[in-house]
Protein backbone atom coordinates (compact mmCIF):
# COMPACT_ATOMS: atom_id res chain seq x y z
CA UNK A 1 0.00 0.00 0.00
CA UNK A 2 1.33 3.21 -1.17
CA UNK A 3 -0.26 6.87 -0.19
CA UNK A 4 -0.81 9.50 -2.88
CA UNK A 5 3.45 11.02 -1.84
CA UNK A 6 4.42 7.62 -2.85
CA UNK A 7 5.58 6.98 0.66
CA UNK A 8 4.62 3.83 2.78
CA UNK A 9 2.75 3.69 5.82
CA UNK A 10 4.03 3.23 8.49
CA UNK A 11 4.06 -0.29 9.78
CA UNK A 12 1.30 -1.41 11.70
CA UNK A 13 -0.77 1.43 10.50
CA UNK A 14 -3.12 -1.16 8.14
CA UNK A 15 -3.55 -2.88 12.01
CA UNK A 16 -4.88 0.34 13.30
CA UNK A 17 -6.88 1.43 10.89
CA UNK A 18 -8.36 -2.16 11.65
CA UNK A 19 -8.36 -1.16 15.19
CA UNK A 20 -10.68 1.92 14.36
CA UNK A 21 -13.22 0.67 12.33
CA UNK A 22 -13.62 -2.28 15.17
CA UNK A 23 -13.88 0.45 17.29
CA UNK A 24 -16.27 2.15 15.48
CA UNK A 25 -18.52 -1.20 15.29
CA UNK A 26 -18.19 -1.49 18.76
CA UNK A 27 -19.52 1.85 19.36
CA UNK A 28 -22.52 1.54 16.85
CA UNK A 29 -23.22 -1.76 18.91
CA UNK A 30 -23.27 -0.42 22.33
CA UNK A 31 -25.62 2.44 21.12
CA UNK A 32 -27.50 0.19 19.74
CA UNK A 33 -27.16 -1.87 22.76
CA UNK A 34 -27.87 1.37 24.90
CA UNK A 35 -31.10 2.22 23.05
CA UNK A 36 -32.60 -1.01 23.37
CA UNK A 37 -32.04 -1.23 26.82
CA UNK A 38 -33.02 2.26 27.20
CA UNK A 39 -36.66 1.11 25.77
CA UNK A 40 -37.03 -1.76 27.75
CA UNK A 41 -36.32 0.38 30.86
CA UNK A 42 -39.08 2.59 30.06
CA UNK A 43 -41.60 0.09 28.99
CA UNK A 44 -40.98 -1.66 32.42
CA UNK A 45 -41.14 1.52 34.20
CA UNK A 46 -44.85 2.01 32.74
CA UNK A 47 -45.60 -1.36 33.42
CA UNK A 48 -44.56 -0.75 37.19
CA UNK A 49 -46.38 2.18 37.55
CA UNK A 50 -49.28 0.16 36.01
CA UNK A 51 -48.67 -2.60 38.62
CA UNK A 52 -49.10 -0.13 41.74
CA UNK A 53 -52.12 1.53 40.31
CA UNK A 54 -53.23 -1.49 40.02
CA UNK A 55 -52.51 -2.85 43.58
CA UNK A 56 -53.54 0.73 45.43
CA UNK A 57 -57.11 0.45 43.62
CA UNK A 58 -57.21 -2.95 45.21
CA UNK A 59 -56.02 -1.68 48.67
CA UNK A 60 -58.63 0.96 48.36
CA UNK A 61 -61.39 -1.47 47.48
CA UNK A 62 -59.86 -4.34 50.17
CA UNK A 63 -60.73 -1.25 52.78
CA UNK A 64 -64.08 -0.06 51.39
CA UNK A 65 -65.29 -4.03 52.08
CA UNK A 66 -63.03 -4.31 55.35
CA UNK A 67 -65.21 -1.29 56.29
CA UNK A 68 -68.65 -2.52 55.28
CA UNK A 69 -67.71 -5.91 56.93
CA UNK A 70 -67.14 -4.21 60.04
CA UNK A 71 -70.41 -2.13 59.97
CA UNK A 72 -72.42 -5.26 58.97
CA UNK A 73 -70.95 -7.37 62.02
CA UNK A 74 -71.36 -5.03 64.12
CA UNK A 75 -75.05 -4.38 63.11
CA UNK A 76 -75.83 -8.28 63.66
CA UNK A 77 -74.27 -8.19 66.91
CA UNK A 78 -76.22 -5.43 67.73
CA UNK A 79 -79.39 -7.30 66.78
CA UNK A 80 -78.22 -9.96 68.30
CA UNK A 81 -78.30 -8.29 71.82
CA UNK A 82 -81.98 -6.47 70.72
CA UNK A 83 -83.46 -9.96 70.71
CA UNK A 84 -81.98 -10.95 73.92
Amino acid sequence: MVDVRGKRPPVGAGRVLGEERLHRADEESLREDLARLRSQYAAVRREGAEVRELLRSAERDSMRKDKLLQELLSAAKDLSRARL
